[in-house]
């Protein structure tokens, strides 16, 4: 029974070790490796963000050495046309990378404004709409009014404009600006498989103003403007997605990127598990199997034995009964407490047995004794009945009575 109760307990415990570790692992270790995955799906999704700032920084510098640059200082003044003809063609702007450029003297008049679009440089925009979008935002208006850098995000024509200004100032910087001049370029698909190429992560943009964006997209801009500056959500089983939204100066929200990279951390991690759940799981029936067969080896096989010893022993057979102790550890001592009430045992029975003999000696004695005595009151009857048949024969019943009296006596020695 104790075998198969201790077989019993370590299948159970073995059972509930299994169901404990896949609970831990689906639970902390599964779980630690979405954290893993969110926390580089952010890292990603900051690292876009940060592509898009470069790209407004690059535009920046692009702009800075047209800007203080002493021929343009010039040419807000005197519109000469060999700066024009030179340097303002639209082949300058598709070198440039640009969809825009403007000039703006320090009344914030129109001195020259092209527009093309990059895919066919050839081919000029009209500009007035343009301008009057710009010359109507805030942050540009107020970089008008003070002669300052800008840098600024439109939304015109259902399209995104990156807008670089500076103050047009000579080439050693120093003087009174004499106007503005902003370089500009739309966040077209060109840029943005640009951008792509160059994070290596797939950007997307969507106008939440203009059009119904999908399910998780709106759902991240709501979340976007309680304030948080970057959100991070599952798609489903193979995609993870991060968002932010590009906002105005003034935090005005003109769009919501999204990027998303495949659930390669989370996909490692439940290869891994499918990995370690089994073989854990081996682990642990191997422990408990060679649990099993040490309890068997030292302890179940020689109860067993004690136990078949023990029940080996004849009862009145006590003499020179005994069980093997081997080694001195607990069940040696059992053993070796048994040897010692079997000796104890046997010495009683020892003592039992010679009491039992004495006691058949004694009721030898006592029946031999009884036997004599009732052999003797036999005869006594007997001689009794004699002597009274004697007695009413003979009719001398003193002389029969000494005569009897002393054959009694004879007889009785």
């Amino acid at each position: 029974m104790i075998r198969i109760k201790l077989i019993t307990t370590v299948v159970l415990t073995i059972v509930l070790l299994t169901l404990l570790l896949y609970t831990v692992s689906t639970t902390v270790l599964l779980k630690s490796y979405e954290v893993i995955e969110q926390s580089l799906m952010h890292e990603n999704t900051v690292r876009v963000s940060g592509a898009i700032r470069n790209y407004s920084t690059a535009l920046n510098i692009k702009l800075r050495d047209w800007a203080q640059w002493d021929d343009t200082y010039a040419f807000i003044n005197d519109q000469n046309e060999t700066y024009q003809e030179s340097n303002l063609a639209n082949t300058t702007l598709a070198n440039l990378e640009i969809n825009f450029m403007l000039f703006l003297n320090a009344d914030g008049g129109v001195v020259f404004a092209k527009l093309i679009d990059l895919d066919e440089s050839e081919i000029e925009l009209p500009t007035d709409a343009l301008v009057s979008t710009l010359t109507r935002n805030a942050g540009i208006a107020e970089a008008l009014t003070s002669l300052s850098g800008v840098s600024e995000l439109v939304q015109y024509d259902e399209k995104i404009l990156l807008i670089e200004g500076l103050p047009i100032l000579p080439t050693d910087g120093s003087g009174p600006a004499r106007g503005m001049m902003f370089f500009g370029r739309f966040l077209d698909p060109s840029l943005i498989e640009s951008l792509t190429e160059l994070t290596q992560l797939p950007i997307e943009l969507f106008n939440t103003t203009v059009s119904t964006p999908p399910t998780d997209v709106e759902q991240a801009t709501e979340v976007l403007n309680t304030g948080d500056e970057y959100y991070v959500a599952t798609l489903d089983k193979d995609t993870i997605a991060g968002y932010f939204i590009l906002r105005t100066s003034a935090g005005v929200p003109v769009s919501t990127v999204r990027t998303t990279t495949s659930r390669e951390v989370y996909a490692q991690g439940v290869r891994t598990m499918s990995l370690f759940i089994p073989i854990a799981g081996l682990s642990i029936f191997l422990f408990g199997f060679f649990v099993l067969v040490l309890f068997e080896l030292f302890l179940l096989k020689r109860f067993a034995r004690l136990s078949k010893e023990v029940a080996g022993i004849a009862v009145d057979k006590l003499t020179g009964a005994h069980v093997f102790e081997g080694k001195q550890d607990e069940v040696g001592a059992l053993a070796t407490k048994i040897n010692h009430l079997l000796t104890q045992l046997s010495l009683a029975q020892h003592k039992e047995e010679e009491a039992h003999e004495s006691l058949k000696k004694s009721l030898a004695q006592t029946e031999q004794m009884n036997k004599l005595m009732v052999d003797r009151e036999l005869k006594m009857i007997e001689l009794k009945k004699e002597l009274a048949r004697h007695t009413t024969q003979n009719g001398d019943l003193n002389t029969s009575g000494e005569e009897v009296h002393t054959e009694s006596e004879a007889g009785d020695s």
